[in-house]
């Protein structure tokens, strides 16, 4: 036992310590002034916070439960919006860990270095990830992702199936992750049906089991409020809002893009979402999808099409988007990267020159997404103005 523990530290450590170092730079990154750096919650916040004070209201909203339910007990422990944001830290983290790992089956390690030091120095992420709000839900798809992925790689027996069930059922409660879900569950329904046929009667009583208990909250909260369900499926019950589309759909893109409300909490003043070199990958990246095949291109349109029209009639925030736009970042950055090592492919110094000067490009973004965040937005008078509201039991 101790040759073979002693045996696997051997062979693992150096990976060990990397992932090691890397974690406990995003957490720092992640903690550090995590309740001091304003004088108090935003007002969107404090409804979040008031929204879960009670397990009633929890259970008869069910929508972001994976969020609710752990900031819930949080509040338990300690009442504050400090307890609440470590919920969305712990998201932030394991979306930081899995966004790695996806990167490095898709992508070279110099590119996934690169995505990662993108990722983890956003702006727009460290907002994500240090919030008192629900938005970091959606980091559960890629980590859900990431794990189904991992599971099929490492584990070749009946309980996969129970632990794919246990990742992919809890994403129905995030507000238009359920066609996902769906969509994916066509794609692999053959695989998917091999799997349950392969199983003996006790356990397939035993997904049934485990299904029903995560399933109950949705039925509960289905019943003490109907309405719950066009949430969860990522419509809106206000007619007016899909007329307004077009208009709505100008905003949002001038808002990412260009210029967004001065009142917004999740930027600084009236800057954009995106800066001018993460928009330039951008661009990149959607070129880049010429190469992919039918199927593949179909299912990112139809995936696309929705979160447009879910964000522009205001069923889904606009925090839905940072997901998909920063793989499109990812996977601009990598294409870079190919097309230079495409021009010099047998000269290290130029390869190792190009490297440096997109990695240079980042370093220098990443710096400025910093200093924003952490000097320049909490030293602005109407950032702290909105983010001055008491929570109080």
């Amino acid at each position: 036992m101790h040759k073979k523990l002693w045996g696997f530290v051997k062979k693992h450590w150096k990976s060990g310590a990397v992932w090691g170092l890397f974690i406990l730079v995003a957490s720092i990154l992640l903690l550090i002034n995590l309740g001091t750096l304003f004088p108090g919650a935003s007002q969107g916040e404090l409804s979040y916070i008031q929204s879960i004070s009670s397990g009633r209201s929890v259970v008869e909203n069910p929508d972001y439960l994976p969020h609710k339910l752990p900031s819930y007990i949080a509040t338990k422990i300690q009442f504050s919006t400090t307890s609440v944001r470590l919920v969305s830290v712990v998201f932030a983290i394991g979306f930081l860990v899995s966004a790695w790992y996806l990167m490095r089956l898709v992508f070279s390690k110099q590119t996934a270095v690169i995505g990662s030091l993108l990722l983890a120095c956003s702006s727009w992420f460290l907002i994500l990830g240090r919030s008192a709000l629900p938005d970091s839900s959606y980091f559960l798809i890629p980590i859900a992702a990431a794990s189904v992925i991992w599971l099929i790689k490492h584990i070749d027996s009946w309980k996969i199936v129970i632990l794919v069930g246990l990742l992919i059922t809890p994403l129905l409660y995030i507000p238009g992750s359920i066609w996902l879900a769906v969509a994916v569950g066509i794609y692999y329904r053959t695989a998917f049906t091999a799997a349950l046929k392969a199983l003996t009667t006790k356990q397939r009583l035993l997904f049934a089991v485990v299904q029903v208990i995560l399933l109950t909250p949705l039925v509960i909260g289905v019943i003490l409020n109907p309405s719950v369900i066009i949430s969860l499926l990522g419509l809106s019950t206000n007619l007016n809002a899909y007329t307004a589309i077009p208009n709505e759909f100008i905003l949002s893109f001038y808002s990412l893009f260009i210029r967004s409300s001065e009142n917004n909490s999740m930027t600084l003043l009236s800057l954009p979402y995106m800066d001018i070199f993460s928009s330039i990958l951008i661009v990149l990246g959607l070129y880049r999808l010429r190469y992919w095949n039918r199927t593949t291109l179909l299912f990112s349109a139809l995936a696309s099409l929705y979160l447009i029209l879910a964000t522009s009639i205001g069923a889904i925030p606009t925090s839905a988007l940072f997901v998909p736009l920063y793989a499109m970042v990812i996977y601009g950055a990598g294409f870079l990267l190919r097309q230079w090592y495409t021009v010099f492919p047998r000269n290290p110094v130029a390869r190792s020159i190009g490297t440096g000067i997109l990695a240079s490009g980042i370093l220098l973004i990443s710096i400025y997404h910093l200093t924003k965040f952490y000097v320049a937005w909490p030293n602005t008078p109407e950032a702290r103005a909105q983010h001055s509201q008491i929570l109080i039991k």
